[in-house]
């Protein structure tokens, strides 16, 4: 059989198996919007790690407490008032968070040695807030720390 022929042959069946793109709907997903890691030095307020969230709220805080005495500062001011979803997650000791505004008022903490690693805290538009994340023993703990702040317009600008 020479080459015309056999393309001639397979054409038709060619066009017969050709298929029509398809849609597939995904289930809703929410991407990481801005992720921050801890800085060293970060162990006094005034070496804390500065973030801000973007538009959509939506934010990462990772690093690791290399024991109790190892505190990890972190940063923000509110943009706008709202409430913030606040989720440690932590990979060895457990990570304890807490979170003072700048007059040093206790706002927010988690207990994770009573299992308590997550919950909700209001803010305040123009308030700075201060996060200490430090390990509950005297081993390590590497953790993760996911925000969702809820409410006009953002959630704040940097520290």
């Amino acid at each position: 059989m020479n080459n015309e022929a056999w393309f001639g042959k397979h054409r038709a069946y060619r066009r017969e198996t050709r298929r029509r793109p398809q849609l597939e709907v995904l289930e809703d997903r929410l991407l990481l919007s801005a992720s921050f890691g801890e800085i060293e030095p970060n162990n006094r307020k005034g070496q804390a790690t500065s973030f801000s969230f973007p538009e959509d709220g939506i934010v990462q805080l990772s690093g690791t407490s290399l024991s109790k005495s190892d505190k990890d500062f972190f940063v923000f001011t509110a943009a706008a008032t709202g409430t913030v979803d606040v989720q440690v997650s932590y990979d060895g000791a457990p990570a304890k968070l807490k979170v003072e505004n700048s007059l040093g008022v206790k706002v927010f903490e988690t207990e994770p040695n009573d299992g308590n690693n997550g919950g909700t805290m209001n803010v305040v538009a123009g308030q700075t807030y201060f996060l200490r994340l430090r390990s509950q023993q005297p081993t390590s703990s590497a953790y993760l720390v996911d925000l969702v702040f809820s409410g006009g317009g953002g959630g704040g600008g940097g520290g």
